[in-house]
C-alpha cells in the first residue's frame, strides 16, 4: 500500500470516529401534542391577530400603531420616529387608497402615539386625533407620522424667507434639505415595507409641524397630491416643483407669521401654483373648527379628482369662484375680475368657497 493510500484511509477513520457516515434511522412514533402545547404554540407566533403587514425591525404599540427609529446624519438630532397606522380592518398597506401624512409639531413619540389613538383631547374635548383619524378611516387612506423638532440651524421660526440673508438661505437650505433626505430614506423604506402608495400622499401639518410640512412638500413634490399647512410662523422660498402640489395655506389675523403668508402666497402664484390662502378674523397661534371644515373640504376636492383620474374618468366639473383673502368675500368665477389681483384667490368648487368665506353681496 502506498503511502498516499495509507494516509487517506487513516484520515477517513480519523473523520467517521467524530462525524460518523450518514445512515437512514426510522424515525420513532411521536406522541400527539396536547392541546395546551399546540395552543402555546399559536399564541407564541401571534394568533390570527397577527398583522402580516408589520415589519420585522418596526415595534407595535396600542392601538395597532407601527414605528420606527431613523438616524438623522449630520444633526444635532440622533434620530427621527417614523409612524404608520392603517385603517380599521385593514391589515395591508396594498389595500389602502392613499395616505394623510400627519406633520406633527410633537418631538415626543408619546405624544404621537396619543394623537395616533385619539387620546390627545384637551381641556374642551378637541382631539386633532379623532378628526385625523375619523377622516382616514372614511376614505381609507393610512395615517404616516412622525416626531420634528425645533432647530436654529435648519431654519428660523420666525423669519421666512425674504427675511433672510442669501448666505442665511443657503445655510438653512443646505440644512434641511440634509433632514428632508434623511426622512425621505426613511418613508421609502416604510413604503416598501408595507406596500404603501408610492405617491398622491396628502399632507397636513400645524404650528411646527405646518413648518417642517411645508419645506418638505417643495423638496419631495413628487410624493404629495396637496398639502394643507396651518399657522406658520415662518416660510421657506417657493421652488418651480413646488407647483406639482395643491397647496392650502390657513393662518389667523392675528398670528405673528400672517404677513409671511401673504409673501409666500405671492410667491407661489407668480410660480403659477395651485394655491389657496385664507387669514381666519380674531385667530391668533391656534386652530379653529372653521379651518378645520376648510381643510376637509379641501381634501375631500383632492381625493375626489384623484379618484376619477384612477377610474380613467374626467374630474368632476365644479363651479369656481374668485376669493379676496381681505374682506373674506367670493364671487362667481365670471365675476372674478371685480376681485383686486393682489388679494385675489381661486377656489376651485362651491364647498370650498363657502367653507373658505361669504358670498359677496349683489
Amino acid at each position: 500500500m502506498g503511502l498516499y493510500a495509507l494516509n487517506s484511509r487513516l484520515a477517513t477513520a480519523r473523520l467517521n470516529e467524530v462525524n460518523p457516515p450518514f445512515r437512514y434511522v426510522k424515525p420513532r412514533p411521536v406522541a400527539p401534542r396536547p392541546f395546551s402545547t399546540l395552543l402555546s404554540i399559536f399564541l407564541l407566533f401571534g394568533g390570527l391577530a397577527a398583522p402580516a403587514v408589520q415589519a420585522a425591525t418596526d415595534t407595535r404599540s396600542a392601538g395597532e400603531v407601527y414605528e420606527r427609529t431613523v438616524p438623522i446624519i449630520g444633526s444635532a438630532e440622533d434620530e427621527m420616529t417614523i409612524f404608520v397606522k392603517l385603517p380599521p380592518g385593514v391589515k395591508r398597506g396594498a389595500d389602502v387608497t392613499g395616505v394623510f401624512a400627519f406633520c406633527t409639531w410633537a418631538s415626543n413619540p408619546e405624544t404621537i402615539r396619543s394623537v395616533l389613538n385619539e387620546k390627545d383631547a384637551d381641556k374642551d374635548g378637541y382631539s386633532i386625533g379623532k378628526r385625523i383619524m375619523a377622516y382616514a378611516a372614511k376614505n381609507n387612506l393610512a395615517v404616516v407620522s412622525w416626531t420634528t423638532f425645533s432647530s436654529k440651524k435648519v431654519f428660523d421660526k420666525s423669519r421666512s424667507f425674504d427675511e433672510l440673508s442669501r448666505r442665511e438661505v443657503a445655510q438653512f437650505d443646505t440644512a434641511f434639505t440634509r433632514v428632508a433626505r434623511t426622512w425621505r430614506r426613511g418613508i421609502d423604506e416604510l413604503i416598501k415595507d408595507y406596500q404603501l402608495p408610492k405617491e398622491k400622499w396628502l399632507l397636513y401639518g400645524m404650528s411646527r409641524g405646518g413648518q417642517w410640512a411645508h419645506r418638505i412638500a417643495l423638496r419631495e413634490p413628487d410624493l404629495f397630491a396637496a398639502v394643507h399647512v396651518h399657522i406658520n410662523s415662518s416660510y421657506d422660498q417657493p421652488t418651480p416643483e413646488g407647483a406639482k402640489t395643491q397647496w392650502l395655506v390657513t393662518t389667523g389675523e392675528l398670528e405673528a407669521g400672517y404677513p409671511g403668508a401673504k409673501r409666500f402666497y405671492a410667491a407661489s402664484r407668480e410660480l403659477k401654483y395651485e394655491i389657496i390662502l385664507h387669514a381666519q378674523p380674531k385667530l391668533g397661534h391656534e386652530n379653529h373648527p372653521d379651518i378645520d371644515r376648510l381643510s376637509t373640504v379641501f381634501f375631500d376636492h383632492v381625493i375626489a379628482r384623484l379618484r376619477a383620474t384612477a377610474a380613467g374618468k374626467e374630474p368632476p366639473i365644479e363651479d369656481r369662484f374668485v376669493g379676496n383673502y381681505f374682506t373674506h368675500e367670493y364671487v362667481p368665477w365670471v365675476k372674478g375680475a371685480q376681485v383686486s389681483e393682489k388679494f385675489r384667490v381661486i377656489l376651485p368648487s362651491r364647498p370650498i368657497a363657502e367653507a373658505w368665506g361669504v358670498a359677496a353681496e349683489e
